[in-house]
């Protein structure tokens, strides 16, 4: 769990983090729900999805996190911005495509 997450005080927040929530979340990983929910609450966190780990892997990263720290400390922005700049580059621009990455 997302340091600090496990001692939130609104149970609805840690209901949602369980592995068996019964809505939509269950769909991914009990981590991407952690780092979507902790993200929208405003830690300074990435969040794993499949734009960034596909920059990740394409640049030789073992993680996200390590990516996005690694921009992060060059750049002096938080890590939640990079990960939002970089979602919104792959999201929208020809990079999504492999073939550009590769």
């Amino acid at each position: 769990m997302v340091s600090g997450l496990q001692n939130c005080k609104f149970p609805v927040i840690l209901q949602i983090c369980k592995p068996d929530a019964d809505f939509a979340l269950i769909q991914v990983s009990e981590k991407q729900r952690e780092d979507h929910l902790a993200k929208n609450l405003g830690f300074d966190i990435a969040k794993s999805d499949r734009h960034l780990v596909r920059l990740k892997d394409a640049l030789g990263f073992n993680t996200v996190d390590e990516m996005c720290l690694s921009i992060a400390r060059f750049s002096g922005d938080a890590v939640r911005v990079v990960d939002v700049v970089l979602w919104r580059y792959m999201e929208q621009s020809a990079a999504r495509s492999r073939d550009t990455l590769n």
